[in-house]
């Protein structure tokens, strides 16, 4: 009777071992995973960000049975920060879909055969916030990893936003939860309870 629960009305966990198993799946080249990663100052929790090649794509899933009223203010966050944006959601969310920007993304869980199905692929981002980016990293990361070793929150101008993005992306993959050689095998919803606690980014 659970099992049948489950499948008519998957939850956020069902969803998520499907988007990283579809993403092994079709992608050969190294990538990491990172699972309810903290973002923003307001602590906005990203449900997946996968990095790759020098990007990063995010996405906010929203189950059977979750509230839609808090994706505009969630997309809002993402929008300075990854490059990439996804919404994966249910067949019952589909219409509530039609406002988001056109540039995110749009994928389906289906009830039916339990595979995502992409149903508008993402554009690039050109709404990156150079200061937010920098702000994701704590001082001592960028200290470690940009030649600026005494730098301060005052000192963002002296990064290019190609530079900012960068010391972004590596923060990020750092924070990862799987990388692809993790996932040489199928990942069920029990891998994805056992991983519950969340992932922070360091506004400070």
């Amino acid at each position: 009777m659970i099992i049948g629960k489950i499948d008519l009305h998957p939850n956020e966990n069902i969803i998520k071992a499907a988007l990283i198993n579809n993403y092994a799946h079709i992608n050969s080249k190294p990538f990491v995973v990172c699972s309810e990663l903290t973002i923003s100052e307001e602590s906005k929790i990203v449900d997946l960000v996968f990095c790759k090649d020098n990007l990063s794509y995010a996405y906010e899933i929203k189950a059977w049975n979750d509230d839609m009223r808090r994706l505009p203010a969630q997309l809002d966050a993402y929008c300075k920060l990854f490059d990439y944006i996804y919404v994966a959601t249910t067949a019952n969310h589909l219409d509530q879909l039609q406002l988001i920007p056109d540039f995110v993304g749009i994928v389906l869980y289906s009830t039916k055969t339990k595979k995502i199905v992409y149903k508008r692929r993402a554009k690039k981002n050109h709404l990156i916030d150079k200061k937010e980016l920098l702000m994701s990293i704590p001082i001592s990361y960028i200290r470690n990893n940009s030649p600026y070793s005494k730098y301060t929150r005052s000192d963002n101008d002296l990064f290019s936003f190609f530079q900012a993005h960068n010391l972004f992306i590596k923060h990020t993959s750092s924070k990862c939860r799987w990388t692809n050689n993790d996932l040489e095998t199928i990942l069920h919803y029990e891998d994805i309870l056992m991983n519950t606690n969340y992932i922070s980014l360091d506004y400070r």
